[in-house]
């Protein structure tokens, strides 16, 4: 099967699962899309043969371990996780729908990650339309390629690169932003999918 088909069969199965962002990334400022769902989905998981969606409550052990963690600072419950799987039905990785939320409305991202829980590519769906004009220098300047690689543990630091003057102060602090809902992305994987142990 080529990846042109397995695109358009991935587009179909997530068509059928019409899923909606969670509730807290809802906001009365216009949201700008840079990506679809069915973008990011055959984007991010390019060799997925099947597509499984689970909706994610947190609640119990699990949301007070999450919630344990320092840069845990979201209050939303609910997520979208998808599962890629291969012709035989194994897992092969995950998408994580995250909403990272601003004072300027949220910011809405998707985060594939491997088994190990690693992030493989991460993506910027959706922003405020104020904060979309912020962001566009990141973007342009491959802010989003630079998680790849990275897991639970990653620092919330900004590299230098994206400290000049092309950068303003606010866009920094959006990437700042940014870079903590793929941490939280991984943190919820590992929440989900890992064996119980310690977290920064």
């Amino acid at each position: 099967m080529n990846k042109i088909l397995r695109i358009l069969i991935l587009t179909a199965l997530i068509s059928a699962f019409q899923p909606g962002v969670p509730a807290s990334a809802e906001t009365v400022e216009p949201m700008v899309p840079f990506f679809t769902l069915k973008e990011a989905v055959a984007k991010l998981l390019p060799n997925a043969k099947k597509l499984t969606q689970r909706d994610i409550v947190l609640d119990g052990e699990r949301l007070n371990r999450l919630r344990q963690l320092k840069n845990w600072d979201t209050g939303e419950t609910r997520f979208t996780l998808y599962h890629a799987r291969n012709e035989k039905g194994k897992i092969t990785g995950a998408l994580v729908i995250f909403p990272e939320p601003t004072v300027q409305g949220p910011l809405v991202l998707a985060v594939a990650l491997s088994n190990e829980g690693r992030v493989t590519e991460a993506l910027l769906m959706e922003a405020g339309n104020k904060t979309a004009d912020r962001l566009l220098p990141l973007l342009r300047a491959g802010y989003m390629q630079t998680f790849a690689g990275k897991d639970k543990d990653m620092k919330l630091v900004l590299d230098k690169k994206f400290k000049g003057q092309e950068f303003s102060p606010i866009a920094q602090t959006y990437a700042l932003h940014i870079a903590n809902a793929v941490k939280k992305s991984a943190q919820l994987f590992d929440a989900l999918f890992k064996k119980k142990r310690s977290s920064p």
